[in-house]
């Protein structure tokens, strides 16, 4: 279980800017003009909305894309719809990023779940998933302390840029790491448990990911 240190890690990571919108949208919608609470609510509601489609899509989706191409997908709309809510002009646009960043959200925790299981021996498997519950809940906890130094030195709106610009460099890497994977060793999620996670996907029987 310590050996997974790297995906409880890259879970940590990852959650810190799934719950952005969570914790932080009310004061970005607050510099957007937007203080109705009911109006907040609606907004930041649709990115769990599709967050929980999310993971209902997440056994298919799974059919078709291994260890790396999921966190592509990840970083790539968690990125997208934090940058789209931090320019939305209007309500309608913030509600677009929120539905962007939901699509994201919603299979992190089950991709990261899903390789811990293949990693670790069956009697292992209830440690293992309950850390890998444990560091999920660190992302909230650890939000704070990540954006209040950047809202401090700059605003909201750089804090969010500033994190959803990290993870689409993020999905960038995971790209690298997809089609030149010799070449990117030094991502450390991209080493031995993808590759024995997209081994046992290439072998697996159609719909067994289901």
């Amino acid at each position: 279980v310590i050996g997974l240190w790297h995906l409880y890690l890259l879970l940590t990571t990852y959650t810190v800017g799934m719950f952005m919108l969570v914790i932080q949208g009310p004061f970005l919608l607050a510099a957007h003009g937007v203080t109705s609470p009911s109006t907040i609510g609606r907004l930041l509601a649709v990115s769990s909305l599709f967050g929980a489609l999310g993971g209902v899509l997440y056994g298919f989706m799974r059919r078709w894309l291994g260890f790396r191409q999921m966190f592509v997908h990840i970083s790539l709309t968690m990125g997208t719809g934090l940058l789209l809510a931090v320019w939305a002009p209007n309500n309608a646009m913030f509600m677009l990023a929120s539905l962007v960043v939901g699509l994201g959200i919603g299979v992190i925790e089950a991709t990261i779940a899903s390789e811990i299981m293949l990693r670790t021996p069956e009697p292992l498997h209830d440690r293992a998933l309950g850390l890998n519950v444990s560091f999920l809940f660190l992302g909230p906890v650890l939000n704070p302390w990540v954006v209040a130094p950047l809202s401090k030195a700059h605003d909201i709106q750089f804090a969010l840029n500033a994190i959803g610009g990290a993870n689409v460099v993020g999905g960038l890497l995971f790209i690298i790491a997809i089609i030149a994977p010799d070449s990117s060793r030094w991502l450390a999620v991209a080493g031995d448990s993808v590759a024995l996670i997209d081994a046992k996907a290439r072998t697996a029987e159609p719909g067994s990911a289901l």
